[in-house]
């Protein structure tokens, strides 16, 4: 996995081995530019931070700006450039990992670029902070710091994965940029209004789209979250059922107490004798 044994520039004349990760952060000027004649012999995935910058294939040519993916397949001949003032991005040359074969070809093979945008801000920052640990872990010491590099990209690439697996069946990405801040929300007091403003639509379409991509309105959705997340709390922890009802974003115990029981068919404390540990 050590940068310095392995150059992704090179065509070598058997594929390399499974498990090589070469990753970087790159700011780059209007003069930058790489040419890539026979492609690479891995797959190359750019994640742009900033500007804007291109790349060139035979009969396509794709721009990338602040949030938009690109991963290129082994062989695909290109060359990229700095299409505006700066173009910042991170990026890594990677060969799959065998078990990551089963999701991975079901999504990225047969495609020489594949690109997807990433609008969800939380989503923008988890790929940010996996790509610092896994360029960290590349470049530091210890005993386990290629397993953790891995972990950081399988991360990278799961969280991708999700998200064209998501466009693929047609679900809007405005709709799935919602359904992502809802999950990483829910405890907290939203409104349709907010999150209309998230994805530039009116409340009303927003909550006509949302029914009829999700089959659930928003507000049932976000309760659905907030009780799963108490069911867990219930069974695992002793904290008070009125503290979890807060925890998870109910202001009133009592209407917790009765949208858990519809949900479960059981109260709280009974739900919590059965499969509390």
């Amino acid at each position: 996995m050590a940068n310095s044994l392995y150059n992704p520039a090179d065509i070598p004349e058997s594929p390399p081995p499974s498990g090589v990760l070469v990753p970087g952060y790159f700011r780059k000027s209007q003069s930058y530019v790489t040419h890539r004649s026979k492609g690479t012999n891995d797959w190359l995935l750019t994640f742009t931070l900033s500007g804007q910058g291109a790349f060139y294939l035979e009969d396509q040519v794709e721009t990338c700006e602040h949030g938009d993916v690109i991963m290129l397949s082994p062989g695909t001949p290109h060359h990229y450039v700095t299409s505006g003032n700066i173009w910042e991005f991170m990026w890594v040359h990677f060969v799959p990992q065998p078990e990551w074969a089963p999701w991975f070809q079901t999504v990225y093979v047969n495609r020489a670029l594949i690109k997807t945008h990433v609008t969800d801000v939380s989503v923008q920052q988890r790929l940010r902070a996996a790509f610092q640990r896994l360029i960290g872990d590349c470049e530091g010491f210890g005993v386990h710091r290629q397993a953790l590099a891995m972990n950081a990209m399988e991360e990278i690439l799961l969280v991708l994965t999700q998200r064209i697996e998501s466009e693929n069946r047609g679900v809007d990405p405005r709709i799935d940029e919602v359904l992502h801040h809802l999950a990483n929300h829910f405890a907290e007091p939203l409104t349709i209004d907010e999150l209309a403003a998230l994805t530039r639509l009116s409340p009303s379409r927003l909550s006509h789209l949302f029914k009829a991509q999700v089959g659930e309105s928003i507000i049932d959705t976000l309760i659905q979250l907030r009780l799963r997340h108490a069911a867990r709390l219930l069974a695992r922890t002793t904290e008070r059922i009125v503290d979890i009802a807060a925890l998870v974003g109910f202001q009133s115990p009592y209407y917790f107490s009765r949208k858990f029981h519809s949900q479960y068919g059981l109260s709280p404390s009974e739900y919590r004798k059965q499969h509390g540990k």
